[in-house]
């Protein structure tokens, strides 16, 4: 409407006839409407793209206050801060697949790191398996989709106590990550899916897997005494390797 509206307008002002007759006011009147709309056209998509531009800027920049202050929050004592920041760190790792690849290596160090610091300073056995900020930064860790980056990039957790978690969660995805000296006794994972997972020295006494996808994973010298791991998808017998306590199904 508007192109043929001007190409009109340009054809009245400029053929022959009008140019005997001489420019009207109304003619003058669109001469300018159209160098205006010449003018401000262009103008108006450099600033639409200006503000386009300026909106991501503001994004990253907030995105990474978010980042920082969740780091800065990971080290508190107080346990309700570090949740905190572990949801904060969750929510970061949304944005994008490189915020994503931050987060969970954010997260797994975190665990690994108060793991770590809880046997140092001699920290009760018992204590470390309640330990409610391990377990969640583990549980958000499997709700961050790293998308193609997994392929490539192997988180390594080391040492955790993770007894006793409940996970029932379609959505849940753990992709490419390997637990080392890991402790999941007494755990129920329902509906979850491990995907290109390594479990080396690793601990399932009396752990429910009920209906998980178990997708290319090794258990390696893994214990899994009174363990219930019926009813998976894709879990066959070269999964296991030099295991303890396996159900005869894949002894």
């Amino acid at each position: 409407m508007i192109c043929e509206y001007l190409s009109g307008t340009a054809f009245n002002l400029f053929c022959p006839a009008k140019a005997d007759e001489g420019l009207s006011i109304e003619d003058w009147r669109n001469i300018i409407l159209i160098a205006a709309a010449c003018i401000g056209l262009p103008l108006a998509i450099w600033r639409s793209w200006v503000a386009h531009k300026q909106a991501k800027v503001s994004e990253t920049g907030l995105n990474i206050d978010r980042y920082q202050r969740a780091v800065q929050l990971l080290g508190d004592d107080n346990l309700t801060l570090r949740l905190s920041a572990i949801f904060m760190l969750h929510d970061f790792g949304q944005t994008t697949e490189n915020n994503a690849h931050t987060a969970s290596h954010t997260l797994s160090h975190f665990i690994n790191a108060q793991t770590a610091t809880a046997f140092k300073i001699g920290m009760e056995p018992d204590l470390i398996r309640r330990a409610v900020d391990i377990k969640q930064a583990f549980a958000n860790l499997g709700h961050i989709k790293r998308g193609v980056s997994a392929a490539y990039d192997t988180i390594e957790i080391t040492g955790a106590h993770l007894s006793f978690m409940n996970l029932t969660d379609f959505d849940c995805l753990f992709d490419n990550i390997a637990f080392f000296g890991c402790t999941f006794d007494h755990c129920k994972f329902t509906s979850t899916t491990f995907s290109d997972v390594l479990f080396k020295d690793c601990s399932f006494k009396s752990t429910k897997w009920t209906g998980c996808k178990l997708e290319s994973c090794i258990f390696n010298e893994c214990r899994f005494h009174g363990s219930d791991i019926l009813d998976n998808e894709m879990a066959t017998r070269d999964m296991f390797m030099a295991c303890e306590g396996l159900p005869a199904l894949y002894a």
